[in-house]
């Protein structure tokens, strides 16, 4: 070690406090430098700002049934609510308004089998798009596997030959998992079956999911139901018995809207982008899911135009991911050739504050040239503030997936959803084994209550240090 005469010691002290006085970084090459953009924005991103926002987000819901689903009049309000901030920010703001479609059910749809009839909601739920059905048929158990351990490869029903074997006309029962619903549909619809009924191990009583079908175009009703009901629908089809479904749905075009907008200033060439998902699904305000995520990038915007980044920076807050991501493919699918090459990155947040939550990067395999470096920053980001990370392929879940499409690099950040928190993850982010990252996902319990405030503020300033480590050009995804 070597040791410093006094005067010297004195002269540095004096030093470092003009520094902080002057509210810049003292460095080892030059003191009295500004602190490089990506720790200002990181610093200057504020969690009660977003959690303001969130709350914002909570009343727009409660004035409009509880929902800020893409096609509802609270999805609506909440892209106003956005596009009025970063208006006053200063960006130029864009609301695209088109037509999507809003699944509803209608009544309340019933099913019956032996000697039990089941309720929505607590013990089953028609998935997005299902058709309707009015119908008895017999029940056929495909592989039925009791089973409720993680499935190691694809699932019953994800092969077109799963089904060869089925009789036509009946119900089919399968375990869910290992593949897409509508892939399993597909197979069930070209299998001659009347209905479908997919139980998923995870699912527990009264917090039923609704998958999203994707498209509206499917011909059989189809059920997901929780795994005590399907091991029960299981003994009803061994005894070749019955199944009743009385199921109406209804599918309307309704208006909805992406918002996106840019800084006036920055390198247009050099685009740097960020955004998440606006709408809930249809049983919840989608506080967490995504409310965390898109305030996050609202507080990143208001932040990072007073810093002058430059690259220009540019923000979009999406429609219809919960149904099959419609705004954000319908985003990527209307820009040009040259318009696509601007976009030197994309950032998704989607999900950053479940209250059981982690810190989990995204890492697809499916990821363009250049996304590694972006999961890479996010890593040395949190290594260098002595917080451990999950890296997670998450393929199609989000709306990073458009960009990826589009031949954009793509990146992320993700606290969890229905997965059960293992030991080793308990202790990596002092969470609780056993428990789900987020039990309130895609529920009417996803409220403003629903939000691990240390973690948002992890996962936001994460979010803002990477954007401007990007926004500054001291980093580049391209080669």
């Amino acid at each position: 070690m070597t040791l410093l005469r006094r005067p010297l010691v004195a002269a540095l002290v004096l030093l470092l406090l003009v520094g902080v006085a002057a509210g810049v970084a003292i460095g080892p090459l030059g003191y009295g430098s500004p602190a490089p953009l990506a720790q200002r924005l990181a610093d200057a991103v504020d969690v009660q700002a977003i959690l303001d926002d969130m709350a914002s987000l909570q009343t727009i819901a409660d004035d409009n049934g509880g929902v800020r689903a893409g096609g509802t009049r609270g999805q609506l309000a909440s892209a106003a609510f956005v596009a009025s901030a970063l208006r006053e920010a200063g960006y130029r703001v864009t609301v695209d308004t088109f037509e999507m479609p809003l699944f509803t059910e209608v009544g309340a749809p019933t099913v019956s089998a032996g000697s039990r009839t089941y309720e929505s909601g607590a013990d089953f739920r028609p998935m997005i798009f299902s058709a309707s059905g009015h119908l008895s048929a017999r029940l056929e158990a495909v592989r039925f596997d009791s089973d409720p351990a993680p499935l190691s490869g694809p699932g019953v029903g994800c092969g077109e030959d799963d089904f060869a074997a089925v009789p036509k006309a009946a119900v089919l029962l399968v375990r869910g998992g290992g593949c897409a619903a509508r892939d399993v549909v597909d197979n069930a619809v070209a299998a001659g079956a009347r209905g479908l009924i997919i139980s998923y191990p995870s699912w527990q009583a009264n917090a039923v999911l609704r998958p999203t079908l994707r498209t509206a175009d499917v011909t059989i009703p189809v059920i997901g139901t929780t795994w005590q009901m399907g091991l029960a629908l299981n003994d009803v089809a061994a005894a070749n018995g019955q199944v009743n479904i009385d199921v109406q749905t209804a599918i309307v075009n309704r208006p909805s809207a992406n918002v996106v907008a840019e800084t006036p200033g920055g390198d247009p060439d050099h685009v740097i982008m960020l955004g998440g998902h606006l709408d809930s699904v249809i049983d919840g305000p989608g506080i967490n899911d995504n409310g965390s995520g898109t305030m996050t990038v609202l507080e990143i915007a208001r932040e990072a135009i007073r810093l002058h980044p430059d690259r220009m920076i540019r923000v979009g807050f999406w429609t219809g991911e919960e149904i099959g991501l419609y705004g954000s493919f319908r985003y990527v699918n209307s820009l040009a050739f040259e318009e696509r090459r601007a976009i030197e990155a994309y950032l998704n947040f989607d999900m950053l504050g479940s209250p059981n939550g982690g810190r989990i990067i995204y890492d697809d395999a499916s990821a363009r040239t250049g996304s590694t470096v972006i999961r890479d920053e996010f890593a040395s980001y949190f290594a260098g503030i002595g917080l451990g990370t999950e890296t997670e392929d998450v393929g199609g879940a989000s709306d990073h997936f458009a960009f990826q499409r589009g031949s954009v690099p793509t990146g992320g950040l993700f606290s969890g959803a229905t997965t059960l928190m293992t030991d080793a993850e308990a202790q990596l982010f002092d969470g609780q084994a056993g428990v789900a990252f987020d039990a309130c996902y895609h529920l009417a319990c996803d409220t403003a209550d629903n939000v691990n405030r240390e973690l948002l503020r992890q996962m936001a300033q994460a979010a803002a240090y990477v954007t401007g480590i990007l926004a500054s050009g001291e980093v580049s995804v391209r080669e």
